[in-house]
């Protein structure tokens, strides 16, 4: 007799895959599998897991190569940079030791300068005297009256003497700007 029962439909139903023991599968797929499809499944597994390690060996070893490669380049960088900062550094230094010791000379013609210009003014100052003596005994000569003015040897000489000093001061003056403008 026909069953009137309805039956669902089982959408995991993938027709009957295992062996059929004397129970009826029809319908159902079991959680087990059958001795072949373990074997295939496990000698499948243990061929991937040597397939694995070999490609992880593999990247350890590029790992360990490129590693060791990165050292040697970053060493001989380093090397190479610490090389060029000595003679940078060398070469710092010994322009260091020429500009203080240029620096130096500098003071030194500076502080002559500066004693060379202090003797000068003393030397123009010095030259004060000599010329108010002389133009005052000029002026002195001026003042006389009749034959005695005359233009003797005295008088030429007095005038010499404060032409030449009036040289004297005005390159003495120069030398003094001169010097001047050299110690700014």
């Amino acid at each position: 007799m026909l069953s009137t029962e309805k039956y669902e439909f089982d959408p995991s139903y993938r027709g009957q895959t295992g062996s059929s023991i004397g129970v009826s599968t029809v319908g159902f797929r079991s959680n087990k599998y059958n001795t072949n499809e373990w074997h295939e499944n496990n000698y499948a597994k243990y061929h991937q897991t040597f397939s694995d390690r070999d490609a992880s060996e593999k990247q350890r070893w590029q790992a360990t190569r490129t590693e060791n490669e990165t050292l040697a380049l970053s060493q001989q960088t380093q090397a190479l940079s610490t090389k060029k900062l000595q003679q940078r550094l060398h070469d710092i230094n010994f322009w260091k030791f020429e500009l203080n010791r240029m620096i130096e000379d500098v003071r030194n013609e500076t502080d002559l300068l500066i004693a060379q210009k202090k003797r000068l003014t003393n030397s123009l100052d010095g030259t004060e005297a000599p010329l108010h003596i002389a133009t005052e005994c000029l002026a002195n000569r001026d003042r006389r009256y009749g034959e005695d003015r005359v233009v003797d040897g005295v008088e030429v000489g007095l005038l010499k003497e404060v032409e030449i000093i009036n040289n004297v001061q005005n390159l003495l003056r120069q030398t003094i700007m001169t010097a001047e403008q050299q110690i700014r």
